[in-house]
């Protein structure tokens, strides 16, 4: 597999490694990642893939995504990461019916 992203802050990796191998598998790749650390570690990673573009946002040690279109139902706030990777399937899938386009 190749390298998820040399941009990435070894924290994020740490916190969010596996959920990002997980969106890998799926065809999505990070575009671009923000790490804080005066601020609880919070992060954010935006991401590119099979549907619109999408940023998840760990904020103290909650995740949650921002996409378009929106979300609908909204995605809620998450403690597991893992949960939010099928949540964010789930609405990647919703997207590719939308458009008429079949998973990869």
């Amino acid at each position: 597999m190749e390298p998820l992203s040399p941009e990435l802050h070894p924290a994020i990796l740490e916190a969010f490694g596996r959920p990002l191998e997980l969106l890998a598998a799926h065809g999505f790749r990070v575009r671009q990642s923000h790490f804080d650390a005066r601020h609880f570690g919070n992060f954010a990673v935006d991401f590119t893939g099979r549907c619109p573009n999408f940023r998840v946002i760990r904020d103290r040690s909650e995740y949650r995504i921002e996409a378009e279109p929106e979300l609908k139902p909204p995605l809620f706030v998450y403690r597991d990461p893992i949960e939010l990777v099928g949540a964010i399937l789930l609405w990647a899938g919703d997207v590719e019916s939308a458009n008429g386009e079949g998973a990869p």
